[in-house]
């Protein structure tokens, strides 16, 4: 390993020096961001209607972490940095994980995207996984969260919500030829090492950016009295490249590769709650490539073309060994995933009214590859098969349309999807299981301006999670049960209403939602009678159960001085499964956070506080989960301080996370929150 770490630190210095030789070639100077802070309301996002829109204008929750944001935020990866996200809460089975939790989903409920390519795959888990910590958060340019169904627009899985990471790319306001940058991130008691190099080259309206970055994350550290939590740390390397030519006026093409892969991390909670010597991941690799065409015509009712043509592949081994066992077993997944997107934009005034259109197709192909082996001691090996069918298939494919008609007092959106899936499950011999799931779904939104800064929003939208081959085909341990297959699974469904406010006038911005989301035929993990299969209960998932999670997300930004701005969230979430009489799982606590922060040229500081209340209202499920258990989560609050400077081509910036060194976990989570530290950032930009 710090063979691997040697060789990047070696292949990042030319990386660098090239492109300072290059730069002074260019003569090009430095741009300083100014310091006046803006509404977060005024900023543009896609998420909501796959047309870029002001976020005031959209009638579904959607909030924005923009460039600026992610720059000033300190967290280490994906998952931490969406706590200062509105609505957000994350679980952490380890260190080396982090699952988004959206009004009381999480896991294949909630829809992961990288520039609006699916990251959600055939065999993305149910429950908690750690998904979102295979994408480098230096690759990434914004992130949009859209709170509620996604499923009109993006598909299965969205039936929580939608996170889409948004890649990096150059500044429109940044000079013509080379520029770099390196970032480099250090904790104290050895917890981050971290360093990323990224060149620019920018040429009329084509442009070209690589990102390359190494880190090395320690054992995490608890707060007093829980005092390292080892082993949790692990090591990850990304790089990516993108790139858009601008062929002529109305045609461009835009492409990108992205890597990351993470070695030897640990599912701390196995070491320490159940019987294992050895429980680690090694590795965790994910890919993404993709090339995109846009065509927009001169004039008339189409505004825009785009064809996106994707290609994805992800790996991941998993090591287990009981105590006192002989024998390791291995269990190795890959999957590769073929993607199509086509979407037509189009727009038209119409007596008073504008109308605004997405319509489009996407599809996308996955093949699964898995396999077991078992090592003994004395060195023989044993394969089977593994976790998945070995070259199960799942075929998706969808068209869809949302339509928005708007004038100065009402905006009225609708949208509908149509999704076809086939899923071809290799059984005994050499028969094929062939499950075809279906589904249509729609959304209906009418928002008020009362005022021209203050809108009243009422919104209904069906969604859906069709079963995947991981809720087909499981076959082996997963989390402290043994899980069996279920071929005749049926779609999870939701029905989602919602009401609330945006309220966007000089320095202040408010939103607040209430919701209900109805949900029926939810695929859950049964316990099968008293059987066990080495030494774990048999479960198997099915569709037993129907419920409702409702809940109130209300969230504020006010801007105290051109220097000075507070931010704030609150959540609340409830849910019952009625099919049992007893909560919902992993319903997270009452959760918010403040966020005060002040910048002025050069300087700036920012205090995070963040709380949870305690969570005592268990499922069933709950309770048996030994990162939970019958006492359930107590509650807890945490403050981060942090503040950086700037001088000339170079930033410093320090952190002090848990000032009081506070003991706490996020309900559901299998590692406690990080005490108190220190990370010291810098970067220069050359």
């Amino acid at each position: 390993m710090k063979k691997n770490r040697l060789h990047f630190f070696i292949s990042l210095l030319p990386f660098i020096l090239i492109s300072q030789v290059l730069k002074a070639q260019n003569n090009q100077t430095s741009f300083s961001n100014d310091s006046l802070l803006t509404l977060d309301l005024n900023e543009i996002i896609y998420s909501a209607t796959r047309v870029e829109i002001r976020a005031f204008n959209a009638a579904e929750s959607v909030s924005l972490l923009s460039k600026k944001n992610l720059s000033l935020n300190a967290q280490r990866n994906i998952p931490e940095i969406l706590l200062e996200t509105p609505g957000v809460f994350i679980q952490k089975t380890n260190h080396g994980g982090g699952s988004a939790i959206v009004r009381g989903l999480t896991g294949n409920q909630i829809l992961y995207l990288v520039d609006g390519i699916r990251l959600n795959n055939a065999i993305t888990r149910y429950g908690p996984n750690q998904y979102l910590n295979t994408v480098d958060r230096f690759s990434l340019d914004r992130m949009e969260v859209l709170r509620g169904s996604g499923s009109v627009l993006f598909g299965s899985d969205a039936i929580g919500g939608v996170i889409n990471m948004l890649s990096y790319e150059p500044s429109a306001r940044d000079e013509a030829g080379f520029s770099s940058k390196i970032i480099s991130r250090i904790g104290s008691h050895n917890m981050e090492k971290s360093l990323h190099g990224r060149v620019n080259f920018q040429k009329n309206n084509s442009w070209i950016s690589s990102g390359i970055t190494g880190r090395n994350f320690g054992d995490l550290i608890g707060g007093k009295k829980t005092g390292y939590q080892r082993p949790s740390g692990y090591d990850e390397l990304g790089y990516d490249i993108k790139t858009k030519i601008q062929i002529d006026d109305r045609q461009s093409i835009q492409g990108l590769l992205q890597f990351v892969g993470q070695q030897d991390v640990p599912v701390y909670h196995k070491y320490i709650l159940e019987n294992f010597d050895l429980n680690k991941m090694d590795p965790q690799k994910r890919t993404l490539a993709y090339v995109a065409y846009t065509f927009t015509p001169k004039n008339g009712f189409i505004q825009k073309i785009k064809i996106l043509p994707s290609i994805q592949k992800a790996v991941e081994s998993r090591w287990s060994k009981k105590k006192n066992s002989l024998v390791t077993s291995v269990e190795n997944d890959t999957i590769q995933v073929m993607g199509l997107v086509a979407e037509i934009h189009t727009s038209q005034n119409i007596a008073g009214w504008k109308w605004l259109g997405s319509h489009g197709f996407d599809g996308y192909f996955d093949k699964v590859n898995s396999q077991r082996i078992r090592y003994k001691d004395l060195g023989i090996q044993t394969f089977e098969r593994g976790l998945y069918p070995n070259n199960a298939e799942q075929r998706s494919y969808a068209f869809f349309t949302n339509q928005q008609i708007e004038n100065n007092k009402f905006q009225l959106s609708i949208g509908n999807r149509f999704q076809f899936l086939s899923l071809k499950i290799p059984i005994e011999g050499d028969k094929i299981i062939d499950v075809k799931p279906s589904a249509w779904v729609g959304n209906l939104y009418l928002s008020q301006s009362v005022s021209p800064s203050f809108k009243v929003i009422y919104g209904m939208n069906t969604g859906f999670r069709a079963p995947n081959i991981d809720d087909l085909g499981s076959l082996g341990i997963v989390d402290f049960r043994y899980e069996i297959p279920n071929y005749g699974l049926r779609p999870e469904k939701s029905t989602q209403f919602q009401i609330g406010y945006k309220w966007n006038k000089k320095q202040f911005s408010s939103e607040t939602y209430l919701y209900h989301n109805q949900l029926k035929d939810l695929i859950v993990r049964n316990k099968k009678g008293n059987e066990t299969i080495d030494g774990y209960p048999v479960y198997i998932k099915e569709n037993a159960e129907n419920g409702y999670i409702m809940g109130v997300e209300t969230n504020f930004q006010y801007i105290l001085s051109r220097y000075l701005q507070m931010t704030g969230s609150l959540t609340y979430t409830y849910g019952q499964n009625t099919s049992k009489k007893e909560p919902i799982r992993r319903i997270p606590p009452l959760f918010g956070y403040v966020n005060i922060q002040y910048q002025k040229e050069k300087f700036w500081a920012k205090l995070f506080f963040q709380l949870a209340g305690k969570q005592q209202r268990l499922a069933a499920g709950d309770i048996s989960d030994n990162r939970i258990g019958r006492l359930g989560t107590p509650g807890w609050s945490v403050i981060n301080i942090s503040n950086g400077f700037n001088f000339k081509k170079m930033d410093i910036n320090l952190t002090l996370q848990n000032v009081l060194d506070k003991d706490y976990k996020f309900h559901g989570s299998g590692i406690n929150g990080v005490g108190r530290s220190l990370i010291l950032g810098f970067s220069w930009s050359i």
